[in-house]
């Protein structure tokens, strides 16, 4: 089964784009982790990294 991907659209610009299938929210309350950097909730869990890319590869 395919990971649900969540992320912040607050967190998402032209070098931390997200597959198309990840539900995207206004706000997701990870607000700290969302200002220092990249990063997507995958399946409830916060995983952050450099950029979306390099979360998603993991």
């Amino acid at each position: 089964m395919a990971p649900t991907i969540e992320c912040c659209l607050c967190n998402v610009d032209s070098t931390r784009s997200v597959p198309s299938t990840a539900r995207t929210a206004p706000c997701l309350d990870h607000c700290e982790t969302c200002r220092s950097g990249a990063f997507l909730v995958i399946d409830g869990r916060v995983v952050t990294g450099p950029n979306h890319a390099a979360i998603l590869d993991r």
